[in-house]
């Protein structure tokens, strides 16, 4: 018997079938990929511009990279998914869903790795790069390993999900597999934990800086965005307890897909956030330079001006904020907070 030719389940109650053109949440899965991912790239973008300019770029914005790709490809996986069978209560192509459902949930692993990867990175070198005996920050580097290893253990439970292979999409073949439902679920419970662990250590190391509450509140606002992650993560696993919960799994497994989505895109953005002042900076700056250009060329004084190449330097060493020959970030650009204040290292630097 083929089970892409055979009817898995009678229809939900109070659900018609409908083969000509059935119900499908994919045009939902596509908007809010869409969104996403057009978040992800601009703010990612920015990131990477800035860093570049400030001779900041290094191995922490390759892992970025890595990680924006692999998103991209995940979105991919399951749109594709949603073309064969996900979103919907009927399936179009079973072999070819499972299929691609498997490598989507091998991306899932690189993704979230490399994501939270630059996260805690980027919050050892703002609070702790100077403090390396700090239990916070032996606490970020523990997280960072926890998160390899979950990572590379789930990646390899979803590889040999089956043996041989191809038994993951061909179910009729002979060999055996281990339960999905363990993994998935599991990993989920793992991968919420970890969100909460990463959003209570900037926000610990903001609390304990002497500084005025305000300045304190703005400064945590930046990182106080990864509560969406977190509650992103939270849904995602309440979604997926019930993928298992029922037999409508085609239709089921879309939430997981969606918060799983969103829960990227915002880890993403606390990655990017902490530049976004800067980026503002710059763009001002410049906008302020073109004007004062215009205004000099108009009044038939724009020989006065420097050359070109010397407006634009001038205007990055304005931004850059040089300390010596170390180009820095100061956490004040998070919330016009005094860097000297108290004893935490606060500032992102170009070394390791």
């Amino acid at each position: 018997m083929d089970p892409s030719n055979t009817p898995a389940l009678y229809p939900p109650p109070g659900v018609e079938p409908n083969f000509v053109n059935p119900h499908s949440l994919q045009p939902e899965r596509i908007a809010i990929s869409a969104i996403c991912l057009a978040l992800c790239l601009i703010f990612v973008g920015g990131r990477i511009y800035i860093r570049v300019q400030l001779k900041m770029f290094n191995l922490d914005d390759y892992v970025q990279l890595l990680s924006l790709a692999s998103f991209i490809t995940y979105i991919g996986l399951i749109i594709t998914c949603g073309e064969y069978g996900d979103g919907r209560h009927q399936v179009v192509d079973l072999e070819a869903r499972h299929q691609l459902q498997n490598i989507s949930e091998i991306i899932y692993c690189l993704t979230m790795f490399t994501a939270k990867y630059v996260v805690l990175r980027q919050i050892e070198l703002i609070f702790f790069d100077h403090h390396r005996n700090n239990i916070t920050y032996k606490a970020i580097w523990t997280l960072i390993w926890v998160n390899f290893l979950f990572a590379l253990s789930i990646g390899i439970s979803f590889i040999f999900t089956c043996i041989p292979r191809e038994k993951i999409w061909q179910p009729n073949i002979e060999g055996r597999c281990i339960s999905s439902s363990a993994i998935v679920i599991g990993g989920s419970a793992i991968n919420m934990v970890s969100d909460y662990a990463i959003l209570i250590v900037p926000l610990a190391a903001v609390s304990r800086l002497q500084l005025p509450t305000a300045k304190k509140l703005r400064a945590a606002a930046v990182f106080a965005v990864g509560t969406f992650a977190c509650a992103a993560s939270t849904v995602r696993l309440y979604y997926t307890v019930k993928l298992f919960r029922t037999e409508d799994i085609t239709w089921a497994i879309a939430p997981v897909g969606q918060w799983t989505i969103a829960e990227f895109t915002t880890i993403f953005l606390v990655a990017c956030f902490p530049y976004i002042p800067r980026l503002f900076h710059h763009i001002s700056n410049h906008n302020k330079q073109i004007a004062s250009h215009s205004s000099h060329t108009q009044t038939g004084f724009s020989s006065q001006n420097p050359p070109s190449g010397n407006r634009t330097n001038r205007g990055w060493r304005e931004l850059e904020g040089h300390e010596g020959d170390r180009e820095v970030i100061m956490l004040s650009d998070l919330g016009n907070i005094d860097s000297t204040a108290g004893d935490s290292h606060l500032s992102i630097t170009s070394g390791f």
